[in-house]
């Protein structure tokens, strides 16, 4: 069983978030963070680099029961990467205004283990628009319930992903 969501997600420096309620949205340098240049993931929470600094992008939300297979063709960069989750409700936020929140159907499993795969499509483009104006760049997330703990780069082909990757070592 697959879910999809569609949003229109404000973003405010390069950023949105999957958070739990009550959960701070922001991955610092504590214990058991899970960095992988364009995402970062830790317990209840979880953020995405987008291409736009300030502005609208595109955000479509899977929420599946099994893996739903990575969409390589349709987008450039795609990332794979843990998160535990205590109550299995999450909502997209951003720091736009008071903090967008777009409250997600409850998971297939309910609290547990789930892999997130980010996918991006226009990153550079987004980039290079820097604030607000048209939509342009896309981003797409899948959750599903899995127990894999590393992080894993699937595909890279934007310069602004790659850029991303630099400052980060890949787990395994």
């Amino acid at each position: 069983m697959i879910e999809t969501i569609r949003l229109e997600v404000r973003v405010n420096s390069h950023h949105f978030f999957l958070i739990e309620e009550g959960v701070s949205p922001i991955t610092g340098g504590e214990e058991g963070v899970t960095d992988i240049g364009i995402a970062r993931s830790a317990a209840q929470r979880a953020s995405f680099v987008v291409g736009r600094k300030d502005g609208t992008v595109n955000l479509t939300v899977c929420l599946a029961s099994i893996d739903p297979g990575p969409r390589l063709s349709d987008y450039e960069d795609v990332v794979e990467l843990p998160i535990e989750l205590h109550d299995g409700v999450v909502a997209v936020h951003s720091h736009w205004g008071n903090g967008y929140l777009e409250i997600l159907p409850p998971l297939s499993r309910g609290p547990g283990s789930y892999r997130i795969r980010y996918h991006a499509l226009k990153m550079d483009e987004g980039e290079w628009a820097g604030y607000d104006g048209g939509i342009i760049d896309s981003y797409l997330l899948q959750i599903w319930p899995d127990n894999q703990r590393k992080a894993s780069i699937v595909q890279v082909r934007s310069r602004y992903a790659q850029s991303m990757m630099r400052t980060v070592a890949p787990e395994g």
